[in-house]
């Protein structure tokens, strides 16, 4: 279905129609309306009064003579009687004193005498502690033949001055031969080793056996 191409003016035609007829009869309608009646209003008729001499009042004859003038206007006369207020007292009131607890000050004790302090060997390290090394006593070599060269071992000296344990440090390669080393470093005799006060403690010590003088 297809519109005409002018449908835009149909439309402002018909708008402006319809304006111009809501205009027209808003006028004619006006004209239309009854005129409002005016009601016939009576006139009032005016009577003169005449006032009689008895309804007439003298004021001279009103205010009597004898009518005691006004006194002049004090002040005084707006206070008002003084009234007997008793005088108030307030109650004396009693406060208890407050109770102050004595302060008890600690008796001075005597004077607490500390023990003097007793010298006594604080356990060290030994390679702290240790001021004289073990000193050899007794010496004894190895019954080793057909060997050049020299074994180091290591012992544990006692207290009592004898040997605790023993460890191969420079073997021979020969396991016979550094048992005889061993055996040997076993009956070595020290002087142990003393700490710093001069007690006899354990101490450590390697044994060299130079044998590279034996004859093949």
């Amino acid at each position: 279905m297809s519109y005409s191409p002018a449908w835009r003016k149909t439309i402002v035609a018909a708008v402006a129609v319809h304006a111009v007829g809501a205009l027209g009869f808003g006028y004619v309608a006006e004209n239309f309306q009854p005129a409002p009646k005016i009601q016939a209003v009576a006139e009032i008729d005016w009577v003169d009064v005449d006032l009689t001499d008895e309804v007439a009042i003298d004021a001279a004859e009103a205010i009597p003579s004898d009518a005691a003038e006004p006194s002049a206007f004090a002040a005084e006369d707006l206070r008002l009687p003084e009234a007997n207020v008793p005088t108030f007292t307030p109650p004396t009131i009693e406060r208890p004193k407050p109770h102050v607890k004595p302060i008890e000050r600690p008796k001075p004790q005597p004077p607490v005498e500390k023990p003097k302090p007793v010298d006594q060997p604080v356990e060290k390290p030994a390679a702290q502690i240790m001021s004289k090394p073990p000193v050899t006593v007794r010496e004894v070599q190895p019954d080793i033949k057909n060997f050049r060269g020299f074994i180091a071992v290591a012992v544990r000296v006692g207290k009592d001055g004898k040997v605790k344990f023993t460890e191969i440090l420079q073997s021979s390669a020969d396991a016979a031969i550094d048992a005889k080393a061993v055996d040997a470093a076993r009956q070595w005799t020290f002087r142990p080793a003393l700490d710093q006060v001069g007690r006899p403690m354990d101490s450590d010590k390697i044994i060299v056996f130079d044998l590279r003088g034996n004859a093949s």
